[in-house]
């Protein structure tokens, strides 16, 4: 078989390239400020609740305690109550409203070090100076293989101080 360019292999298997923006990025690479050891923990909010709770069920294999969240109010609920340091947000949640959940959330200065990620849209696809002007800290186009997911939360967490 013979040695193919990454270019000509991603044609022939049709899968994006690893360094492809337009599928997952991150914009604003937040350090986090707690000392550890603390709970790594990670809200995914999402529209369909077999999406939503698989992806927490595999991210908790990876060491990251997760927790599902239907809709803006429990999510709300969930960041106040369980204290989670990242939010994997279905863009499909808030998108009605022009974001308005996620940029109150960013305004608060209490949320300064908490990660915000954009589960974005295929089709339409979600423009992505429409997610960084709404204050998401990266994005990943559904479907998000958990292995991205993963590397850009081992990433936020272990730019974290240590005792």
């Amino acid at each position: 078989m013979a040695n193919r360019s990454p270019a000509v292999e991603n044609e022939v298997s049709n899968r994006p390239p690893y360094d492809d923006t337009s599928q997952h990025a991150l914009w604003n690479r937040k350090k986090f400020t707690a000392i550890l050891p603390v709970f790594r923990r990670v809200i995914v909010a999402h529209v369909d609740a077999p999406v939503g709770e698989s992806t927490s069920l595999m991210l908790g294999l990876k060491d990251f305690p997760s927790i599902y969240a239907p809709d803006l109010c429990s999510t709300r609920r969930l960041l106040d109550e369980w204290g989670a340091q990242v939010m994997l947000l279905d863009t499909r949640l808030d998108i009605d409203t022009d974001f308005a959940f996620v940029r109150g959330f960013t305004s608060d200065p209490t949320n300064a070090d908490r990660l915000v990620i954009a589960l974005s849209s295929i089709y339409p696809e979600d423009s992505m100076e429409t997610l960084q002007a709404a204050g998401f800290d990266g994005h990943c186009r559904r479907p998000c293989p958990i292995w991205r997911l993963s590397d850009i939360l081992s990433e936020y967490f272990d730019r974290a101080p240590y005792p």
